[in-house]
């Protein structure tokens, strides 16, 4: 039976659709009956039972496909040894050994540009050349420390990281070195991680590893292991932020781009969410953009979220923000923070937002010019504290941080495009579990905001809740089950399931 749909109109649409709540179980037993089997990260575990093939299957399945396969891992996790002396093999990951950069046949080849660019108005964000563990460290991978009183009576302190929204790349390496089931030995390996990424949002082309120099560089990257091999970009994806090689083709004349071609692929967006008709916006049109800023073509893509505010605190920290967030007092029904920036529909809708929000004794504005030395965190998240809603127009593309750092702020997301609700599948599930979608914009979004229920406030709240864990990055070194890392691997693994 379709779930029921509460539908809002005022001045135009709201849909908000009434989907499994997080939490539902769903699990696929072996006909013997028994215990779940399935593939889990979580408690550094990877159970394997070869007699329930079809059993694994069916769990991976559910899980890439929302609540109700997060429900059957979690519960998996709780469930004994598979039976008939079947052993837990350790997940093992490797990672290549890659420099930052190098020199081949007199040219320059950077692998990864954190300590080859940093801008004027950048902090340096080199940590490869500190010491593990160290404020430093810490600091240039997620961000300086951000503190703040508590708005709860008491003298307690809020600590989040004024993180650098394009930091995955260097949480990925940081965090894979030191994970507790990364192996030095490549026949063991479940996983090859390729440390090979720009911070850089237009990295030189010419400073890119030809193809044939990336593939001679990676000695276990054949055609058996080419779908275990993964890497990144810290960016959106789109085709003027990566490397040529990162969007090779399977049907490319060259044997290297087409092993290229078969590596698995993270980005902010992928081919779905960020669409080619994407090149239809103004902004290609006005500007003469070409091709090599389209939308993401590379093969093999899947889109991950941006590092929220939290991400590098440690649990402690983590569960104080989760009790800030609970105690909240939400005195604006809704908050807007942006820039006039972006694509040619994203200027004009967020031009109309700002009039409506700006005209509302409901709403608080804030135009978030940036600033260097707090990247507007403490602003932005006190905001999203005191707001039961988060406006969350499309920016420079589908996608933006606010969206994730809402979730954990407790604000619920409106998001004014479809496509937003295709983002980052393996860690959101159905964006209708957690936000209001409008695909237009009312002509009073308050009226129509204000219209939700008390018990469907409830229920987002309540989903997003259940979500933080899973946007959050641990620290290097001290991963936590369901955290942001093990979501993507046990994503990673489920591909593996297609095969």
């Amino acid at each position: 039976m379709p779930p029921p749909w509460l539908l809002f109109a005022l001045s135009g649409a709201v849909a908000i659709a009434r989907l499994p709540a997080l939490g539902q179980e769903a699990c696929a037993r072996p006909e013997a009956g028994g215990a779940c089997a399935v593939l889990t990260v979580s408690g550094q575990a990877l159970a394997e039972d070869v007699d329930s093939g079809a059993a694994l299957g069916l769990v991976q399945k559910a899980f890439r496909y929302g609540a109700a396969g997060r429900g059957a891992l979690r519960a998996a996790d709780a469930a004994p040894p598979p039976a008939g002396g079947a052993t837990r093999r350790p997940l093992a990951i490797y990672v290549y050994d890659l420099p930052s950069e190098t020199v081949v046949d007199g040219k320059t080849v950077v692998y990864r540009d954190t300590c080859h660019w940093t801008p004027d108005w950048k902090p340096d964000r080199c940590w490869e050349r500190t010491t593990p563990g160290s404020e430093e460290e810490m600091s240039r991978i997620f961000g300086p420390l951000v503190e703040w009183s508590a708005a709860d009576g008491n003298r307690s302190k809020l600590k989040v990281r004024g993180i650098n929204q394009f930091a995955t790349g260097s949480i990925f390496l940081a965090s894979l070195q030191r994970h507790p089931r990364r192996t030095a030995n490549p026949e063991e390996a479940d996983f090859f991680f390729v440390p090979a990424y720009n911070d850089n949002p237009h990295p030189l082309q010419s400073e890119c590893a030809s193809a044939e120099q990336l593939v001679k560089d990676l000695p276990h990257l054949n055609n058996q292991t080419a779908d275990r091999h993964f890497w990144l970009t810290p960016n959106i994806g789109w085709g003027n932020n990566t490397c040529h090689e990162f969007n090779a083709k399977l049907d490319d004349s060259s044997l290297a781009m087409q092993l290229l071609a078969r590596t698995k692929k993270l980005a902010l967006e992928d081919r779905i969410s960020a669409p080619m008709s994407l090149r239809s916006d103004a902004a290609f049109i006005d500007f003469a953009i070409g091709d090599e800023y389209l939308p993401p073509v590379a093969e093999n893509l899947h889109s991950i979220p941006y590092p929220t505010v939290l991400s590098g605190m440690d649990a402690t920290d983590v569960q104080a923000w989760q009790d800030a967030v609970a105690a909240s007092t939400r005195t604006m029904l809704a908050s807007g923070m942006w820039g006039m920036h972006g694509l040619a529909s994203t200027i004009q809708m967020r031009r109309v937002l700002t009039k409506q929000c700006q005209h509302s004794s409901r709403c608080s504005f804030k135009d978030l010019a940036y600033d260097p030395e707090t990247g507007n965190t403490e602003a932005v998240m006190r905001e999203m504290l005191q707001s039961t809603f988060c406006l969350q127009p499309t920016g420079d593309s589908i996608s933006r941080k606010g969206l994730v750092d809402s979730i954990v702020a407790g604000c619920i997301p409106v998001l004014f495009n479809p496509l937003q609700a295709k983002l980052w599948p393996w860690h959101i599930g159905p964006w209708e579990d957690v936000a209001v979608v409008m695909e237009v914009v009312p002509g009073d979004v308050m009226a129509a905001l204000a219209q939700v229920p008390a018990q469907e406030l409830a229920r987002l709240r309540g989903n997003m809740a259940r979500l933080l864990e899973r946007l959050v990055y641990s620290p290097p070194g001290a991963p936590r089950p369901n955290d942001a890392m093990d979501v993507t691997l046990r994503g990673l693994l489920g591909l593996l399931d297609e095969r």
